[in-house]
């Protein structure tokens, strides 16, 4: 399993290390129930070959065939509405869709995104209207997507984190399905043993404990703080930092039960009524979970 931005990442990079002509396609705004949110991606090859989706299956034939056809030779941006005399194509879901199109890409920015994904980092990547011209930019952004003064502004790699305290079988089953959701992920347990004995893709491990591991962190509006591990001792520290943070979801693993006792718990601590408020507990949607998949669809979910 990868990462999306690396599949096509590394498909692109193989396509111009060929000499293949390539161009890139990025949903830049949408109308009505579109399929793909903005920042979505399309990559298309002169041999006919294409990775990623801009709609789901609506549009990339018609963008394909054109490319084939040569029509593509500038950065420019091509509505989807059924305005289009030429070409009119209505969406089956009778929403609009804008894409940017980019007929001209550089193997050596592309290789550059690609060594950020393999060191588990984040790259800006920008395109100008106006010039013509796509850069790269690694100082820090807070927004994974941006349309602004015919300037597309989009960032290759994890730009949200998964913070979960407590190794088992339901944090390695979290892990796969948030990387393939496109958050970067960190499990602490500091409990001997529980560190190996699960094997964890896709994440990175701590044995510090819990409040030391969220202080360490560099939590955002972006991030997301679950405690899995089942003990108090490890959960509430855990919860007493994350609650304080700027993180937009904290959610605790247990029954109702548990829930009303850590509640207690929390209060006891002198922890203020209106952070315990914004706790998920117990954390996930119900949708009749059970097993420890099921129940990390749920988390996952909510």
């Amino acid at each position: 399993m990868q990462h999306n931005d690396f599949q096509l990442v590394n498909q692109v990079i193989d396509w111009l290390a060929q000499q293949h002509r390539v161009a890139l396609c990025t949903v830049i705004s949408t109308w009505g129930s579109s399929p793909r949110p903005a920042g979505s991606l399309f990559a298309m090859c002169e041999t006919g070959d294409y990775i990623g989706s801009v709609s789901g299956g609506c549009v990339e034939e018609d963008l394909l065939e054109c490319f084939l056809a040569g029509q593509f030779t500038d950065i420019h941006i091509r509505r989807y509405d059924g305005s289009n005399q030429q070409r009119p194509l209505m969406l089956p879901c009778n929403s609009q869709l804008d894409i940017l199109i980019e007929p001209q890409l550089s193997l050596s920015q592309f290789k550059t995104i690609l060594q950020k994904l393999k060191q588990s980092q984040s790259i800006s990547r920008r395109t100008c209207l106006n010039t013509q011209e796509a850069s790269l930019h690694t100082k820090q952004f807070n927004n994974f997507f941006a349309f602004e003064s015919n300037t597309l502004s989009r960032v290759f790699g994890m730009t949200k984190n998964m913070i979960l305290i407590g190794q088992g079988d339901i944090a390695q089953h979290l892990s796969q399905i948030a990387y393939i959701n496109d958050y970067q992920v960190a499990i602490c347990d500091p409990r001997s043993g529980y560190a190996t004995s699960t094997e964890t893709h896709h994440a990175t491990s701590s044995t510090q404990m819990p409040d030391d591991f969220i202080h360490s962190q560099n939590i955002t509006s972006n991030s997301v703080i679950i405690t899995l591990s089942h003990d108090p001792k490890l959960d509430d520290m855990a919860l007493i930092a994350s609650l304080n943070s700027p993180a937009f979801y904290v959610g605790a693993l247990g029954s109702k039960r548990s829930a009303q006792l850590r509640q207690q718990r929390l209060l006891a601590m002198h922890l203020d009524q209106h952070d315990i408020d914004r706790l998920h507990a117990p954390v996930g949607l119900d949708i009749g979970s059970h097993t420890p998949a099921e129940i990390a669809i749920s988390i996952m979910a909510e």
